[in-house]
């Protein structure tokens, strides 16, 4: 292609408010592709095909493989066919919601489309070519989202493998139909169908005949691998155990100005991360470039507060922390939640739930301990009288980067429940 034709795509693309963007993989000898990625893809086609046709080059409007959305095809004279597809503009997520939402939503359309294909380029191709109203989207708004995801999904680098993570999980619904008359399976992106509370974590749900629903939350890993069966933040679980949280979190972020903040140059306020939040993280920036070495030793002192008031706070009360399980980690309603892991193209379901749930019934007393070995990590041991019955192994971190990492995250540290202790 010389400079001029692709000078002529260039404007092409700008005219319909589309990036240009060439795919040499989804090319071939007789015909080149570019992506126009855009916001509204079809008011770009037709932008662009009132362009050609006032410019008088030939085109056709056609369906592919290539996409869910028509794309225009035109020819240069002496040239290769050209092929214009109109994607979605990329950004807007982030690469673990895109692999997450193929695990998801990709086993629930080839369920409901009775799609079988082992070759994830076959299925791939299939679920394009599906109609638009699946009945697996909640919302129209759900269903606007799904079809921008699967138009995305080939740029992720772990494709190949979260597709068959899909296929794992297609492969439990097959074995549940073989119990039960499934009706439908949902996707619960955003919204939820009705009788699931907004708060479940279903990825998926399950409806049976006669009606009855259940929910699926699905992980993927290693058949040793131990997924997080609880992401959360400090901020929630001070609103889940304080009756006063605004005053717990006043109190938590003095201890930690006074121990740290305030000793770092150009941090004065003790309402740094609010009032002054610009002026600190440009202070923490300079002074974690300028003093690697002490930037890490005032994060493990807040690490340390922190996973402490973590740990007294959790365990004051028994009841709350109980309903704080029940409702946080168990997600326990009307609508059952089971977890199904995926490893590879294979399922297991994780039954760690199903284990907390008991020990929660038996427990008379819980009691914080900080990890010898971790300066993240804690455990919350339940007992039956005197008798210990359980560990639940518990983690505060950094979640963040850039510059609102560690001390740039402040109080408001991730939290992890990451199962219980193998006895």
């Amino acid at each position: 292609m010389n400079p001029k034709q692709l000078k002529f795509l260039t404007e092409l693309a700008a005219r319909g408010s589309a990036v240009l963007e060439e795919n040499k993989k989804k090319s071939t000898k007789t015909a080149t592709v570019f992506y126009f990625r855009s916001s509204d893809r079809n008011g770009t086609r037709r932008v662009v095909q009132a362009q050609l046709k006032a410019k008088k080059v030939p085109f056709k409007q056609t369906k592919t493989s290539l996409s869910s959305e028509d794309i225009t095809e035109f020819q240069f004279v002496g040239g290769t066919l050209i092929r214009l597809v109109y994607k979605p503009k990329s950004g807007g997520m982030t690469e673990t919601t895109l692999n997450s939402t193929i695990t998801e939503l990709m086993p629930c359309l080839m369920f409901l489309n009775n799609i079988n294909e082992t070759d994830i380029n076959k299925a791939y191709e299939k679920i394009l070519k599906l109609p638009k109203g699946q009945t697996c989207y909640v919302t129209t708004q759900d269903e606007k989202a799904g079809i921008d995801f699967i138009e995305k999904m080939p740029d992720s680098s772990l494709f190949k493998e979260k597709m068959n993570n899909a296929f794992a999980i297609l492969k439990y619904l097959k074995d549940v139909k073989k119990t039960q008359r499934v009706k439908k399976v949902y996707w619960t992106y955003r919204a939820k169908p009705p009788g699931v509370p907004g708060n479940s974590p279903a990825d998926i749900v399950i409806e049976f005949t006669p009606r009855k629903l259940l929910g699926v939350s699905l992980k993927a890993g290693s058949s040793s691998s131990k997924e997080p069966l609880l992401n959360t933040y400090v901020n929630v679980i001070i609103n889940g155990f304080e009756a006063q949280a605004n005053e717990s979190v006043r109190k938590l972020k003095k201890i930690l100005y006074k121990e740290t903040y305030s000793k770092i140059p150009g941090i004065t306020s003790a309402d740094y991360d609010v009032a002054t939040r610009g002026n600190t993280l440009a202070a923490l920036e300079q002074f974690e470039r300028q003093y690697p070495q002490k930037y890490e030793e005032y994060y493990d002192a807040n690490l340390a507060i922190i996973r402490n008031y973590l740990g007294y706070t959790m365990t004051k009360s028994l009841p709350k922390f109980i309903k704080f399980c029940r409702e946080s980690i168990l997600k326990q309603s009307d609508v059952p939640v089971i977890i199904i892991k995926a490893v590879g193209n294979q399922y297991q379901e994780v039954k760690d739930a199903n284990q907390l749930n008991v020990l929660l019934a038996r427990a008379t007393n819980v009691v914080a301990k900080a990890s010898k070995t971790s300066k993240q990590n804690f455990d919350l041991i339940l007992y039956e009288g005197r008798q210990e019955i359980g560990t639940m192994n518990m983690a505060v971190r950094s979640n963040k980067v850039g510059v609102q990492h560690k001390l740039g995250q402040f109080f408001n540290l991730a939290v992890k429940y990451n199962g219980l202790a193998k006895k």
